[in-house]
C-alpha cells in the first residue's frame, strides 16, 4: 500500500512539474505577444498619424485649387448663348431664302 501511495505522489510531482513548466511556457509566450501587439499598435497609431496628415494636406491642396478657380473669371451659362446662335441662323436662312425668292418668283 506504501509503494502505491509512492508512485501517486511521484505521478502528481511528475504531472505538477510539467504543468508548472507548461504555464511557465505559456506565460513567457503571453508576454511575447503583448509586447508584439504594443509594438503593432504604436506603429498603428504612427501610420494613422501620417495619414492624417497626407488628408489634411489633400484637403488643403482643394481649398487652394477651389479659390484659384473661384478667382478666374466667370463664364455666364453658355446654354443661352447656344440657343440664341441656332435663332440667329434660323432667321438668317429664312432671310436668305425671303430674298432668292422675291428676286427670282417675282
Amino acid at each position: 500500500m506504501l509503494f502505491i501511495i509512492l508512485i501517486m505522489s511521484e505521478i502528481d510531482q511528475r504531472s505538477l512539474t510539467k504543468l508548472f513548466e507548461i504555464c511557465q511556457r505559456n506565460s513567457a509566450m503571453l508576454g511575447k505577444i503583448n509586447k508584439n501587439q504594443e509594438k503593432l499598435e504604436n506603429s498603428l497609431k504612427e501610420q494613422k498619424k501620417q495619414i492624417d496628415e497626407i488628408l489634411s494636406r489633400i484637403e488643403l491642396n482643394s481649398k487652394i485649387e477651389n479659390t484659384k478657380k473661384e478667382k478666374g473669371k466667370k463664364r455666364k451659362n453658355s446654354n443661352f448663348y447656344e440657343v440664341n446662335i441656332h435663332v440667329y441662323y434660323y432667321y438668317f436662312y429664312l432671310n436668305i431664302f425671303l430674298f432668292i425668292y422675291y428676286y427670282l418668283y417675282l
